[in-house]
């Protein structure tokens, strides 16, 4: 259930384990109410770390990276500017957070692919990912893409309105129904089936992605190895900007340093979290991490998946041994 540190193939010889992190990590899974996952990468020395490494979590809105990953790559593909207008529909209004939503008037609203990615991204806006998704045809096509890439461990399948359903535990319709008859939908189910619902989720197979697997995502990102060089600075851009998790990875890393990340927050009620996470690179003093960090089926309230999240990254960042410090070993 535990990894070790191990050594990726492509790692310099120099690279060596770091037994204290993961003594440190071990300690942490063991002691907390619910189910960590880590995945840590040193994109420098190859080094690395796992804590149910290669185990599928709920990604929450992490997916929202990978799906940006396969916007991006579409649009250098077909050769289509960033500022090429998607139409967002008043229907297509996501519950739950988005600044978009109300910005849609009921004839709809066109928004370029810069400013949903950002919204995407930067705000986790889920009105900006599922306009997106439809842009890309269904939700599948980003897994699909991620596959041609030769990334595996990751699968989108739902927009955020089917996840919506699933979660409140409502039986989503054949025919997509308006933003007021979704809720109202969702507000129908009897608190007892909700809870269950929601204790339950993490058991489905989609929209879920190991620890490892994002980690190869972030590296092979950060390697220009996903995106030409103009559409990889925009989303490191974007993931540099984001305006969610100050209470997660940020917060147990110096300030001095440079934070790329994406947050997923699944709900929490009766102090059960059903998924609280965040996965992202940290640039600064020499040292380059990559690091995905997913908190499950958590019996504590999310303040305290949160603040687990922030202990993973100060361990993280206290054991990574500094360029001169791999060089003298």
């Amino acid at each position: 259930m535990v990894r070790a540190f191990t050594l990726l193939l492509a790692a310099p010889a120099f690279a060596a384990p770091m037994p204290e992190l993961q003594a440190q990590l071990d300690r942490m899974a063991a002691a907390f109410p619910g189910r960590l996952g880590v995945g840590v990468l040193d994109l420098d020395s190859g080094a690395t770390a796992a804590v149910r490494g290669q185990e599928p979590a709920p990604m929450a809105s992490v997916f929202k990276l990978p799906t940006a990953v396969a916007v991006l790559r579409r649009a250098q593909e077909q050769g289509l500017p960033l500022s090429t207008l998607v139409h967002a529909g008043f229907d297509e209004r996501a519950p739950d957070w988005s600044p978009l939503a109300p910005r849609i008037p009921p004839e709809g609203l066109d928004v370029s692919l810069d400013e949903l990615l950002d919204l995407m991204v930067a705000d986790s806006d889920n009105t900006a990912a599922d306009v997106l998704l439809r842009w890309l045809g269904s939700p599948v096509e980003v897994t699909r893409t991620l596959g041609r890439l030769g990334l595996n461990g990751i699968r989108v399948d739902r927009s955020e309105r089917s996840m919506a359903y699933a979660l409140g535990g409502a039986t989503e319709p054949p025919v997509p129904e308006p933003l007021d008859a979704l809720l109202a939908r969702i507000q129908a189910v009897p608190a007892s089936r909700k809870a269950l619902a929601l204790r339950s989720y993490s058991r489905d197979p989609r929209d879920q992605a190991s620890p490892e697997a994002l980690v190869r995502l972030l590296s092979e990102l950060d390697a220009g190895r996903l995106l030409d060089a103009a559409h990889t600075r925009r989303l490191m851009e974007i993931l540099r900007g984001a305006r969610t998790g100050k209470r997660r990875l940020a917060a147990g890393l110096p300030a001095s340093v440079t934070l790329a990340h994406k947050t997923g927050t699944l709900p929490s009620r009766g102090g059960f979290s059903a998924g609280i996470n965040d996965v992202g690179i940290v640039d600064g003093d020499g040292r380059r991490l990559a690091i995905a960090v997913l908190v499950t089926d958590a019996h504590a309230p999310g303040e305290r998946c949160e603040d687990l999240i922030a202990d993973v990254a100060r361990a993280v960042w206290s054991a990574s041994p500094r360029p001169a410090d791999a060089g003298a070993r």
